[in-house]
């Protein structure tokens, strides 16, 4: 597989999981950024 595609490709993955993780964040309440959004991006990583 050409590396050019292939970074492409897992840019993409990161960028679509950590908005997903983002999203949860911005959603978060004051003062509970971390618990409402640590599952989020802990999913995120693991996807990617």
């Amino acid at each position: 597989m050409d590396r050019a595609v292939l970074m492409h490709q897992m840019e993409e993955r990161f960028r679509e999981e950590f908005a997903k993780a983002l999203e949860a964040l911005e959603r978060a309440p004051d003062g509970h950024w971390i618990d409402a959004s640590e599952m989020a991006f802990r999913d995120a990583a693991l996807a990617v």
